[in-house]
């Protein structure tokens, strides 16, 4: 197993997947952006279809350097790499 650091800190992903929770994933994400260092951390966020304003919510944040909204049309469990690219 590898380690990717960003100075002396390590490198911190975090993958937060949410349907139908816009409220849960506006507390999360101002959550971490108050608690962690900004310049060592990635946050995906992957909308599993949801059918409230989760997606467009979301879509506010599709020019973060560190929030990375992904957005699913049809509700799904699995996460493969088809689908979702994790940086190594």
């Amino acid at each position: 197993m590898t380690s990717s650091f960003i100075g002396n800190h390590p490198l911190i992903t975090v993958l937060l997947v949410t349907r139908n929770r816009r409220e849960f994933v506006d507390r999360c994400l101002s959550c971490l952006c108050r608690t962690s260092q900004l310049d060592n951390i990635l946050i995906y966020v992957w909308d599993n279809a949801s059918e409230d304003d989760t997606s467009d919510y979301l879509a506010t944040y599709k020019e973060h350097p560190f929030i990375i909204p992904i957005r699913s049309n049809k509700k799904s469990l699995l996460v493969t790499e088809e689908k979702f690219f994790f940086p190594r």
